[in-house]
């Protein structure tokens, strides 16, 4: 009986929309950099990342690692508008990113003279179970390209 309930219940789980899932890693990514883990925010990345600005996944982990040693970081992710075409997606939005001290509570502590905008469009490839970023367009790091 307890098999039987445990299979009905597994059955019946409502199943995340590649949507969310993207959502998810989108958010993971931004997690992963207010927590200064360039290797965390890597992993949202495909091994197969390439950017228009011609950087690799091991690039752009080398400058997040780098980027992130400056300081504290405050990621808000806005306006996300995400489109799905099979195996592949896109999702539009803004990124506010905030860099500061070990003081740094939350962003608007330094908004707006420290905050930087961005308006970028991730594209997303399904790999087996999990969604990875493929390309980041609109990400320009200033000196760290």
């Amino acid at each position: 009986i307890a098999m039987s309930c445990a299979i009905v219940v597994v059955g019946c789980s409502k199943k995340e929309t590649p949507e969310q899932q993207i959502r998810k890693v989108i958010d993971a990514g931004a997690a992963a950099l207010e927590n200064r883990d360039a290797s965390a925010a890597a992993a949202t990345l495909s091994d197969d990342y390439l950017d228009k600005g011609h950087r690799d996944k091991k690039k752009l982990k080398g400058l997040a690692f780098f980027a992130l040693q400056q300081g504290p970081v405050i990621v808000s992710v806005q306006n996300v508008d995400i489109h799905v075409d099979g195996d592949t997606a896109t999702a539009q939005l803004k990124v506010l990113a905030v860099q500061g001290s070990a003081e740094l509570k939350t962003a608007s502590d330094l908004l707006p003279t420290n905050a930087r905008a961005f308006d970028l469009t991730l594209r997303f490839h399904k790999e087996g179970s999990a969604w990875k970023v493929t390309s980041i367009d609109g990400l320009h790091l200033g000196g760290f390209d």
